[in-house]
């Protein structure tokens, strides 16, 4: 089941918030991809989730960011070398070299996460250090690996005879180009072969043809000395694969440890990549409720990304069972009111913090945008109205428990019938137990029984859109009007609440030339 289809979540802003998100491995970058989403009936994993980001939250100092950070970005997926463990196949260099780097930088982070015991096993670190000698005994820990001495008593003498032979076949050949050169000139190049001088005719048994104008040397002491070389690197060989075999043997019994730390250090890192999008939001982590939903000084990162944080308006409002009725004036904020709660919404089932000072909510099964659907329609071949039928229709086809937030549901069709319409699909949701947001310009649902009803505050001073001059840029009327427009959802009672008739000012202000009647 789809929590939330692709049009919701661009509109809602749950893709940019994703996108925010960034852990240092790589690994957590492709877990922070599917992030768990936790449903109606997940309460217990969702806390359990909770208590984990708090920890990590206190934990996440300065002192060790550093730290964890660098190790993170230098920790390898193990995607090979478990492929290859599992296959039973003999590990190599690359591979074992890749463990290595991650023993050495998870050791780093289970030392310095020692804090969040909920997250990181403490005794890990001893493990990790015990493998990284199990592989590579050295006296100080390091990302480096070579196959040592150590692993095995065979390997410094064989490796000794191969040093030896590579030293005296060297020598001989080095003696022999020299001779050659003294005698006939020319050079040889960085691959050993003979380069003559063009003025020189050769016939000469010790070089031997290869094209190009180049030979290569014939000496019988060579031949023997590198014949001697390859029987030793044979040798080496030989001891470095019983070497690697063992150590594949050895770790082959740990590969659901090595899961179990690749996992748990991914899921680590995507919490502290979560750690930094609460701070830096300024947000909250969510609490559960199976009664109201409510959201305190909440602001949308769209505007925190667009705006100075200090002309952000943060917004408040608490929903219950019944649809909420929102009305407001044009450019008031209803839409965004809309956006930020779905994307609280979003947030909280999925272990995301909420881009406000408090976030309480009702799971559900499903958030439905409906509102932005004119954007698309035309590639369905159906008009707005059309689209947005055939769109409620599918996500009501399962039967799962929704949060449907309606922006100006109906709108493309007659205003009277339109507003039946919305009136008839918001009862019949709430009878199916699911949960309601509307905002509207319709009188008909600002005046439906059985609903919350919010409006917008709206503007503040009229009289100073009025004084704007045409010739303002966008940017300039833009700012003006968030200077005088109050985005707060105010509660009214239902014989309270009126449609506003803010809309010719808003256009005025924008331009439009019109003998508007005050």
């Amino acid at each position: 089941m789809t929590f939330a289809d692709d049009s919701t979540r661009q509109t809602t802003g749950v893709i940019d918030v994703q996108e925010a998100v960034q852990p240092r491995s790589e690994w957590a970058r492709r877990l922070a991809m599917s992030p768990v989403c936790f449903g109606p009936h997940d309460a217990v994993r969702w806390e359990q989730e909770q208590l984990q980001l708090r920890e990590v939250d206190s934990w996440w100092r300065a002192e060790v960011v550093t730290t964890c950070s660098s190790a993170f970005e230098q920790l390898p997926t193990l995607e090979r070398p478990l492929r290859a463990l599992e296959a039973s196949s003999v590990l190599d260099e690359v591979a074992l070299f890749e463990l290595k780097r991650f023993f050495y930088y998870a050791a780093q982070v289970a030392t310095a996460a020692a804090a969040p015991i909920s997250a990181v096993e403490p005794w890990w670190g001893d493990r990790l250090a015990e493998l990284m000698t199990l592989i590579h005994p050295e006296r100080h820990a390091s990302p480096r690996f070579i196959l040592a001495a150590q692993l095995d008593e065979r390997l410094a003498g064989a490796r000794q005879v191969l040093k030896s032979a590579r030293r005296a076949e060297r020598a001989r050949r080095r003696e022999f180009e020299a001779a050659i050169v003294q005698e006939l000139g020319g050079k040889f190049d960085i691959g050993g072969r003979y380069v003559p001088d063009p003025s020189v005719a050769l016939a000469d048994p010790r070089l031997r043809p290869l094209g190009g104008g180049k030979y290569e040397v014939v000496d019988p002491d060579i031949e023997t000395l590198a014949e001697a070389v390859a029987a030793a690197q044979d040798g080496c060989w030989d001891i470095e694969v019983d070497v690697r075999a063992r150590l594949s043997d050895a770790l082959r019994e740990e590969i659901e440890l090595l899961v179990e730390i690749r996992e748990v250090l991914g899921e680590l890192d995507v919490r502290c990549a979560l750690v930094e999008l609460r701070r830096s939001w300024n947000g909250c982590w969510p609490e559960w409720s199976d009664t109201q939903t409510i959201i305190e000084a909440g602001r949308h990162p769209r505007l925190l990304d667009a705006l100075p944080a200090h002309e952000v308006q943060s917004v408040s409002i608490a929903l219950d069972a019944r649809p909420a009725i929102v009305t407001g004036p044009n450019m008031g904020g209803k839409s965004l009111l809309l956006e930020l709660i779905g994307l609280c919404q979003w947030c909280a089932q999925h272990g995301y913090p909420a881009p406000a000072s408090r976030f309480v909510f009702v799971p559900v099964e499903r958030i439905v945008y409906v509102g932005s659907e004119s954007l698309i329609a035309g590639r369905s071949g159906l008009s707005s109205f059309g689209y947005e039928v055939r769109r409620v229709v599918e996500q009501c086809a399962d039967g799962a428990r929704c949060l449907w937030l309606l922006d100006e549901f109906a709108r493309g069709t007659h205003p009277d019938e339109g507003a039946t319409i919305a009136r008839d699909f918001i009862a019949a949701r709430v009878r199916a137990s699911d949960r309601v947001v509307a905002a509207t310009h319709f009188p008909e649902l600002a005046r439906m029984e059985a609903a919350s009803h919010f409006r917008i505050a709206g503007l503040s001073s009229p009289d100073a859109l009025r004084a704007l001059e045409n010739d303002l840029s966008l940017a300039d009327i833009e700012a003006a009007l968030r200077a005088v427009m109050d985005y707060a959802p105010l509660p009214r009672d239902v014989g309270d609440v009126a449609v506003p008739r803010d809309a010719r000012l808003v256009a005025r202000a924008l331009g439009l030339d019109l003998d508007f009647e005050e």
